[in-house]
């Protein structure tokens, strides 16, 4: 989707419920170029409830290494990666958020 205000976009739909809502006002507190920026949410009547997030270019982890030669990432590919991960879970940690869902497919 895109919008001339925000660009391009990922629209993320769930049942809403107190822990989506807990999400969308976390991910408003931390902003890192390493971390997916959460743009807009809603919370419809319904319990739907619809975020607008930053729609990133490079793909996950998991992507990444599921397109790799034999499956594997080179050491220095590894490496950056790693690094620029763990570097945003520095930066929540600071903001005391704590992310429950670390694997390849919520990497990017």
């Amino acid at each position: 989707s895109s919008d001339k205000d925000l660009g391009l976009v990922a629209i993320k739909f769930s049942h809403g419920d107190k822990v989506v809502e807990r999400e969308a006002r976390l991910m408003k507190r931390v902003e890192h170029e390493h971390i997916c920026r959460l743009r807009d949410h809603h919370l419809a009547e319904g319990g739907l409830c619809c975020m607008v997030m930053e729609l990133l270019s490079g793909g996950t982890l998991h992507e990444a290494i599921r397109s790799a030669p034999e499956k594997r990432l080179r050491e220095f590919e590894g490496t950056r990666l790693g690094f620029h991960i763990l570097s945003a879970l520095v930066w929540m940690h600071q903001k005391d958020v704590i992310h429950r869902d670390i694997k390849p497919a919520n990497a990017p």
